[in-house]
């Protein structure tokens, strides 16, 4: 800290913390109140810093000085005493607060051992730590010194030291930059093995410094210091081959360096299992003119600093792990011939500035993630006998400027968002038509087909295309080949014309469905399912106003339903089933009055189910089951006079089954399973004669089985199983002669097995966990009851009591007796009712 107030000559000053306490013994940076830094003897300088300066510089912690690290707030006095001038003793004071969560502000770069060339330029970076974040001035009156802000540092000025930062006597930057991280700076024309940088808040009183590191003159000493940077930060040691490399300071001794006149001009260690990054120090080989560090497994971004390289002609850095994007300053190597970045995971778009590179005769960008644009500036490339851009994200049309390029060896493939997704053919059209077709020649942001071209539907089917990847369907016969999709493009049938049946289901379409599919204004079936599309349904698919069928069912589609779907008047088959569609059903639906099939199944729909569904009087199935619906169940459903398949199973429904459900007197299944819908199984449900499938399983259904369950004639599959349902097995049930599957497991159920059950015997029929039916049901008493010809656990005389093959005389009794009087329950009932004979084994 330095006072800002001016002083007469001979007076000394003495900085000392004033905060009362118990101190620690040495202090404590946690402590939240007490001295944290000794007292000094005055100094003829007004200045002292906390630290003393030279821990600091050397690294390490005084024991009796240690710098907070929490928050808390410090308080110091600046004396100045000048008696033997005459002067008096005056004091000041001033407060600061520590903010806990900002810091540790400190220099990374650059760092320890670094050599770096003489008036050059320099990267400076440092971890800013949140000390840029902006925070109330401190209220404190009564202090005759500024006030500082908690730490408010929005600039920060950049020094050099040349004496390892006894003095810092030159200032690198004209006005305080930034505090944002990262500078540019120009050393001076200066020779030093001491220097450091140091960067110091400008409006504030903290500051940070460099590790010592050399400014040299000397080319040799920088290129062995470049390098040998490279070796620190590629794992050197585990090379394939390092022979020579760290052995001395002569470069040219090691493998793969290549030298001229003493200097560095080829550096190739391709597939020498380089791991790491590549340090910015790279960037200092001036001389350098081939750079192949590809085939191996560097990773991060491409340092910035390799724009300083610029007497490279080939750079190749294919087939390692780097990311981030590529670095403008890329372009600043205008003799270069040969770039090849392909292989890697790189980000972003292409920098235009690699239109600079008009030496280029290859360029290499492929197998990569760039996105964006293809921009204008890469048909300056005149040069260029091979451009290979293929497997990116690249979007838009072809720059008009590309038709430079043509003839040449342009590769722009499986860029899913180009025209065409970059094939062959579409690039091929783009230089037949002069630079026409599959650029925007009219600034619409659309991709031209051809000058002639007036096909209304063209451009929404090529939209789908590149949406969904079109150059890796299944089948794409005759896609693109021409301007008219009327002419043999796969699943595309037309009339008058126009595109009116689109079917490409089961055929590998990955992505989005594009808005452009909206504008297909004659299209009466759209089968888009059984693929691996995402995102949401687009709005604009409810303009199909002539749609009958909408097939998007097994796909990923996800949020809401539109409400516009209920556009779609001629609707009669909306499929879209199996994705993951959320939020209610909409209204709208309601409004699709010719609805045949309505399919909204295994999705995550939730909320009530509209009322405005018992709209849809010509509905045959409706398909609601597998989401999260939840409430009664609308009596509006009862208005469904044509519902042949109800399934609304797995949902989480509540309340008791409508009696308008009795009016469905034409449906064939009935599936409410897995719900929370409860009260009695209404006898009503013996009025739909048509049903072959009854699954009521999984719900809070109580009270007894009504006996006209057994009129359904027709039934082949009941299930009211995982119920709590109670009182003897309907005997009708025994009558119903085409039933293949009966479940009344886990129940309450009581009484003896119906004689008549004796016809369902070698069907699939399950009574167990029903502890009150002669051996709880288990399927061993059901193979009693069936092997003995319906004697076994059946009422075969009318007086309640279950018969067993040999009937002891004793049996009924026992049995009566262990059934008034909960015998699952005795503390003891080892044997009772297991076998036929009381007799044998029975206890007491």
């Amino acid at each position: 800290m330095t006072p800002d107030n001016s002083f007469p000559a001979g007076v000394t000053f003495a900085w000392e913390q004033m905060d009362k306490g118990k101190a620690a013994a040495p202090p404590d940076c946690t402590e939240n109140d007490g001295p944290l830094f000794r007292s000094r003897k005055h100094s003829e300088s007004p200045t002292r810093y906390f630290p003393e300066i030279g821990a600091t510089l050397n690294n390490f912690t005084p024991i009796w000085e240690v710098l907070p690290c929490s928050g808390r707030t410090l308080n110091f006095r600046l004396t100045v005493r000048g008696d033997s001038v005459g002067y008096c003793t005056e004091m000041y004071d001033i407060s600061f607060k520590v903010d806990g969560n900002a810091g540790p502000f400190r220099v990374t770069a650059p760092s320890d051992q670094q050599i770096w060339p003489s008036d050059s330029e320099l990267e400076v970076r440092w971890e800013v730590g949140k000390t840029n974040k902006k925070s109330p001035r401190l209220d404190l009156p009564n202090f005759d010194l500024p006030l500082f802000r908690v730490v408010n540092s929005q600039h920060v000025n950049i020094l050099l030291s040349t004496d390892r930062g006894s003095s810092f006597t030159y200032k690198l930057t004209e006005k305080p930059v930034p505090n944002n991280g990262s500078a540019k700076v120009k050393l001076p024309a200066v020779e030093t093995t001491n220097a450091r940088i140091k960067v110091e808040a400008a409006d504030n009183i903290f500051f940070a410094v460099s590790d010592p590191f050399a400014i040299s003159g000397d080319a040799n000493l920088v290129e062995c210091a470049s390098l040998t940077a490279l070796y620190n930060a590629t794992n050197g040691p585990k090379w394939k081959n390092k022979q020579g490399w760290l052995a001395d300071c002569k470069p040219c001794t090691w493998y793969g360096v290549q030298c001229e006149d003493g200097q560095v001009v080829g550096l190739n260690l391709f597939d020498n299992g380089l791991d790491g990054t590549i340090p910015p120090e790279i960037g200092n080989l001036a001389q350098l003119g081939s750079l192949n560090l590809g085939l191996n497994q560097l990773k991060g971004s491409i340092p910035a600093k390799i724009g300083s390289l610029t007497n490279l002609h080939y750079l190749n850095l294919g087939a390692n792990q780097l990311s981030g994007a590529i670095p403008g300053e890329i372009g600043n190597l205008t003799n270069l011939t040969h770039l090849n970045l392909h292989q890697n995971k790189i980000t972003g778009p292409i920098p235009a500035s690699i239109g600079k590179l008009t030496q280029l005769t290859n360029l290499l960008l492929d197998n990569n993630q760039l996105q964006g644009s293809i921009p204008k500036e890469i048909g300056n490339l005149r040069a260029i006998n091979t451009l290979n851009l293929q497997d990116n994200k690249l979007s838009g049309c072809f720059p008009a400027s590309l038709i430079a390029l043509c003839g040449k060896a342009i590769n722009l493939s499986n860029n899913p968002n180009l025209p065409s997704a970059g094939s062959a053919t579409a690039w091929t059209a783009f230089c037949s038509s002069g630079g026409v077709v599959g650029a925007d020649s009219n600034g619409d942001g659309i991709c031209e087909t051809t000058p002639n071209c007036t096909h209304p539907d063209y451009k929404a089917l090529v939209a789908l295309f590149n949406a969904t990847n079109g150059p890796k369907w299944n089948n794409k016969a005759g896609w693109l080949k021409d301007w008219d999709p009327c002419n043999g493009w796969y699943g595309v049938t037309c009339k008058d014309g126009r595109v009116v049946r689109l079917s490409l289901g089961s055929n590998h379409l990955v992505g989005s469905i594009p808005m452009e599919i909206g504008n297909l204004e004659r299209l009466v079936s759209l089968d888009l399912g059984d693929n691996q599309l995402k995102g949401g349904m687009p709005a604009s698919i409810g303009n199909l106003r002539a749609l009958n069928v909408l097939r998007l069912g097994r796909n990923q589609l996800e949020g809401a339903i539109p409400d516009g779907i209920g556009n779609l008047k001629a609707l009669t088959d909306l499929h879209l089933d199996e994705n993951r569609f959320a939020g209610p059903i909409p209204v709208s639906i309601g409004g699709l009055t010719n609805l045949n099939q309505l399919h909204l199944q295994e999705n995550q729909l939730s909320g009530e189910i509209p009322d405005a569904i018992g709209n849809l009087s010509r509905l045959q199935g409706l398909f609601l089951n597998d989401n999260r619906l939840n409430g009664a169940l609308p009596s509006s459903l009862g208005e469904l006079s044509s519902l042949r398949y109800l399934f609304l199973g797995n949902n989480q429904l509540s309340g008791a089954i409508p009696v308008a459900i009795g009016n469905l007197t034409n449906l064939f299944s009935l599936d409410l399973k897995n719900n929370g819908l409860g009260g009695s199984i209404p006898e009503f449900l013996g009025n739909l004669a048509s049903l072959t499938y009854l699954h009521l399983g999984s719900n809070q259904f109580s009270g007894a089985i009504p006996r006209n369950i057994g009129r359904l004639n027709n039934l082949s599959r009941l299930i009211l199983s995982h119920n709590t349902l109670n009182g003897l097995i309907p005997i009708e049930l025994g009558g119903m002669r085409k039933l293949q599957e009966l479940l009344l497991n886990n129940n309450r159920l009581s009484g003896c097995i119906p004689v008549s059950f004796t016809s369902l015997c070698g069907k699939e029929v399950d009574l167990s966990n029903n502890p009150n039916l002669p051996g709880g049901g288990s399927p061993e008493a059901w193979n009693a009851f069936c092997s003995s010809g319906g004697v076994v656990g059946a009422d075969t005389n009318g007086d309640g009591i279950c018969e067993t093959s040999t009937v002891h005389p004793d049996y009924a009794a026992l049995k009566a007796l262990y059934l008034a009087t909960n015998g699952d329950n005795w503390t003891n009932n080892t044997g009772w009712l297991k076998h036929d004979d009381p007799c044998s084994g029975g206890l007491g």
